[in-house]
């Protein structure tokens, strides 16, 4: 069973967002094994990040409320200190950021040609299409087709910041499977104690990657954040942060120069990757302004 989770981005407490048929973008069909109690259970314990007590919207069970404004993916607080959000960035959750208007100015200097903050909809190659933007029914999906420079704007926009260095700043690109450094690493590893973010051992059912049968395999698609009950730490301190292995790949503050560029780690796998590339060491390089329909982010603290 498929548990879709309701994601609400800037709302009154009386609306709501059931999620009664299939994303446009995601196959019909199947989903990847849940229970009902998961997500709400484990992310329910931890709270942190900017909700209060005057909050005026109603968020979902893996959310919080940003500044009484719109939600944001729940703030998880890791046993070394630092927070991560308990899912990928959702489409709706990016674009009440972006119905905020907000500058592109003071960004880092190698996202200079930044004129918006708007998912790409013309990329084929990389199928970045009209299906992806705007969200529409699709609200609880993760946003793609943003790059780096998409996401570590919105996270500095929601009080945040891209997940890099545990203690801050970057993380430096030759510490991705370092778990004393790399936060996106120590969270998906329980501290370097796993290789995928449930355990040791491959479980291709667990997580939304292309050797889940369940969820479409090769030809699968990006599933709601959080869907997937088991796709997380089994337990301890590192639980309730979902889909680090699969789903959507996430881009990390961890860049370094690439001839007239520079080239960003993304992490996790994604829904087209087999086991080896959903492992919480994988930590592929991109370009800063590539833009993929299976790369999104999540965001850190402090």
């Amino acid at each position: 069973m498929l548990l879709v989770l309701a994601t609400v981005s800037a709302c009154s407490s009386s609306d709501s967002n059931p999620a009664t048929e299939p994303p446009a973008d995601q196959d019909s069909g199947t989903g990847g094994s849940s229970g009902a109690g998961g997500a709400a259970g484990a992310a329910g314990a931890n709270t942190g990040g900017a909700a209060g007590a005057a909050c005026a919207v109603d968020c979902g069970p893996v959310e919080q409320c940003f500044d009484g404004v719109f939600c944001v993916a729940k703030t998880v607080t890791m046993p070394a200190g630092f927070g991560i959000d308990a899912t990928e960035v959702t489409r709706a959750q990016y674009e009440a950021w972006l119905n905020t208007n907000p500058s592109t100015s003071g960004q880092p200097s190698m996202c200079w040609k930044k004129s918006d903050f708007v998912p790409e909809t013309s990329g084929e190659d990389f199928g970045c299409t009209n299906a992806i933007w705007p969200p529409g029914a699709n609200g609880d999906l993760p946003v793609v087709c943003v790059d780096w420079c998409d996401a570590n704007a919105y996270c500095a926009g929601v009080g945040k910041r891209l997940c890099g260095k545990i203690g801050g700043g970057g993380n430096d690109y030759g510490d991705d499977a370092n778990a004393a450094a790399s936060q996106w690493f120590a969270a998906c590893s329980s501290g370097g104690q796993n290789g995928f973010t449930y355990g040791n051992t491959l479980q291709p059912q667990t997580c939304n990657g292309a050797d889940n049968t369940l969820s479409g395999g090769s030809n699968g698609r990006v599933l709601p954040v959080a869907s997937l009950d088991g796709c997380h730490a089994p337990a301890g301190g590192y639980a309730g942060v979902y889909d680090m292995s699969g789903n959507a790949a996430e881009w990390e503050d961890s860049c370094e120069p690439s001839g007239a560029s520079y080239s960003c780690r993304v992490r996790g796998g994604s829904f087209l990757s087999y086991s080896t590339d959903t492992r919480c060491d994988a930590g592929m390089g991109s370009t800063v302004n590539a833009r993929s329909r299976d790369t999104g982010f999540r965001c850190c603290t402090p």
